[in-house]
């Protein structure tokens, strides 16, 4: 959020342009560009990282996905670490849909077998000096590709947040007229009510001395995110609601006192795609 005010565009993990950390890469059209570090991709270990980047650094970028498979000859290029890396959009620089590798995965690791045992048995020498190629191509069985919700899943999954874009993106348009953004929450509304929307992020349930159950929740949309303090009364009636991942519209009150930077739950409305419009002019 805070490098989207300033005009700096974060990218998802790239092979041939992000290093093991994050870091600033190249300038698109003037706007700075950071790059996620392939070391921040969960299941791709530091080794495995250090070796791609040690590579394309010595040798030069990595032509296509072949080439990268030729010059990686890994123990830890393993299906974990290539399905995350997939996952994650860090070969989305080979012209392949992020749906379409993850379904051939086992393909892919097949070719990189092949040519680790046939550079390992010297194979290739019977063919040197001739223009014959042998399985120079991965085969890629037809696959659906990956919906955008989907992209963003593993995204939030690997990474740690949504990067190609927020799930609450078109909500966000959609309601934009009676939303305050969570960004705009800084403190500075007391005792208001507001109505707020996002992604719930994380739920941790609570038993009061009473014995009544009640719910903290943090949601996000594209400018930020705030905590919800759902008291047991609003809870009962909407616990079936909280599940992280799900979209919601929150209408609910500021606190009174200075520093405290909630919302206190009054109601909550899932939300989809078909009723958002519903209702916005429901809490409008």
């Amino acid at each position: 959020h805070e490098c989207e005010r300033m005009g700096i565009a974060v990218m998802p993990p790239d092979v041939n342009e992000s290093f093991r950390n994050f870091a600033m890469v190249s300038s698109q059209n003037a706007k700075p560009i950071i790059r996620f570090g392939l070391t921040a991709i969960k299941n791709v270990g530091e080794h495995i990282c250090g070796v791609i980047y040690e590579e394309r650094k010595a040798r030069g970028a990595y032509k296509n996905l072949e080439d990268l498979l030729l010059r990686i000859q890994d123990k830890d290029l393993n299906k974990k670490s290539l399905e995350s890396l997939i996952q994650a959009g860090a070969l989305d620089c080979f012209g392949f849909d992020r749906g379409e590798l993850f379904a051939n995965s086992e393909n892919i690791l097949y070719f990189a077998r092949q040519n680790k045992e046939r550079t390992q048995s010297n194979q290739s020498s019977l063919f040197s000096g001739t223009t014959i190629a042998i399985d120079s191509k991965i085969t890629l069985k037809p696959a659906p590709k990956a919906a955008l919700a989907e992209k963003l899943v593993w995204e939030k999954q690997l990474l740690g947040l949504y990067v190609s874009s927020h799930p609450f993106a078109d909500y966000q348009k959609i309601m934009a007229h009676v939303l305050t953004p969570l960004g705009q929450l800084d403190g500075s509304l007391r005792d208001e009510w507001v109505v707020v929307g996002g992604v719930v992020d994380s739920l941790t349930k609570k038993i009061t001395k009473k014995g009544s159950a009640m719910m903290f929740a943090t949601i996000q949309d594209t400018s930020g995110s705030i905590e919800l303090l759902v008291f047991p009364k609003t809870y009962e009636k909407t616990q079936a609601i909280w599940q992280e991942g799900a979209v919601v519209c929150v209408v609910g009150k500021t606190p009174r006192g200075e520093g405290d930077n909630k919302v206190f739950v009054e109601n909550v409305y899932p939300l989809t795609p078909d009723n958002a419009a519903a209702v916005a002019r429901q809490v409008a």
